[in-house]
């Protein structure tokens, strides 16, 4: 038998999206015509809110113009007859004004007489008012004159008063001042008395401590001349047996109270690192100090000075800069090797001084190989 094909069910959510879909699309066209109708009713209702305010605004302002108008004919009709009443007055007043003239009229007839008679009488007047003021001014003037006069005193009068006080403070103030200097001098002398004392007893402690200190220089002197020839003996044997330990290299000399080593036996050139020969060498050194210094009495503070010397050819290297570099640090690797041979740190001590302190002032090759050297000294701090 053949199989059924099973039955495939029905699917009506496709269909009902669409339907949803379409029925949203319409709602939403619904909407915006609504919202367009709103709009427009919104904005014809404003346009005409607007007309019919300014209507109102025209009735008002009619209204306003025609009571002002009624109130001006009210206030004109008063105005009118008060003018009228105001006319009447002065009409009345005018034919009192007239009678009024005519009575002035004939008063001034009769005070015309009484001008004249007192015109001369001014005319007199005048005379005598014209020599009085001639009188004043001169009196005027006089007393312009004595006013100055016056006033001249007054200031002077003033100045002096004003002297005379400036001269009482003046007084004062050197009578104050000079009984201060007065107390300020017996102070002085009293002071001058105590440093006066002061001083003797200084002065004999002065003589007693110069006496002191020239007797302690005497001991120091005779000590140092001890310490001095302790020092020589020391520094003859040491480099004696320097000498001896050297094998009388012509390379290593003596110049007075300098050990003399050849720098060419212990650098290469242009560096300050020991050859082997060299090592050697310096530690043949510090053995011949190993076996001197239990010699030397712990009082005699020495030091074995390390110092290096170069010629005078520059040398400009990231590492020496100049001859002074270079010099410092040979003298410097000499006295490592002296520390690390079992001298005492303390008894040494390294200076470089470049090319400029030459043996050799010549510009020759035996020159240069004189002034190229380490030199040795045994002395004091």
């Amino acid at each position: 038998m053949a199989r059924l094909r099973p039955r495939r069910p029905f699917d009506f959510w496709p269909g009902f999206v669409d339907a949803a879909t379409s029925l949203i699309i319409a709602l939403t066209f619904v909407l915006l015509i609504f919202t367009f109708g709103q709009f427009a009713l919104s904005f014809a209702i404003g346009e005409r809110d607007d007309v019919i305010d300014k209507l109102q605004q025209q009735l008002q302002a009619l209204a306003l113009k025609l009571g002002l108008a009624e109130e001006k004919g009210e206030k004109l009709e008063a105005t009118v007859a008060q003018l009228k009443a105001t006319l009447a007055t002065t009409e009345r007043e005018r034919d009192a004004a007239q009678q009024r003239i005519l009575e002035l009229e004939g008063r001034m007839t009769a005070l015309q007489g009484e001008i004249d008679a007192n015109t001369v009488i001014r005319k007199e007047l005048e005379g005598k008012i014209a020599q009085l003021e001639t009188e004043r001014d001169v009196l005027a003037a006089e007393k312009t004159q004595l006013q100055a006069a016056v006033r001249e005193k007054d200031d002077a009068l003033a100045a002096a008063r004003r002297q005379l006080e400036s001269a009482r403070e003046e007084i004062a103030q050197r009578t104050a001042r000079v009984s201060e200097l007065e107390r300020l001098l017996a102070e002085l002398n009293r002071q001058l008395d105590a440093l006066n004392s002061a001083l003797a007893a200084a002065e004999a402690k002065a003589t007693e401590k110069e006496r002191k200190l020239a007797e302690l220089e005497k001991t120091i002197n005779l000590a140092l001349v001890v310490r001095i020839r302790e020092l020589e003996r020391y520094r003859s044997e040491l480099f004696a047996q320097l000498k001896a330990a050297l094998e009388n290299n012509p390379n290593v000399r003596i110049e007075g109270e300098r050990f003399l080593l050849a720098d060419d036996i212990l650098f290469p050139s242009g560096s300050a690192e020991l050859t082997p020969e060299g090592r050697k060498r310096i530690e043949q050194v510090a053995q011949v100090v190993k076996a001197l210094a239990p010699k030397i009495p712990r009082t005699l503070p020495w030091v074995l000075q390390i110092e290096g010397h170069t010629d005078r050819r520059p040398i400009n290297t990231p590492q020496y800069p100049s001859n002074w570099e270079l010099s410092t640090a040979r003298a410097m690797a000499v006295v490592r090797v002296l520390r690390d041979a079992g001298i005492p740190p303390e008894h040494l001590a390294a200076t470089g001084y470049g090319e400029y302190h030459p043996i050799d002032p010549r510009d020759t090759p035996q020159a240069y190989a004189r002034n190229r050297r380490i030199e040795l000294r045994l002395t004091t701090r």
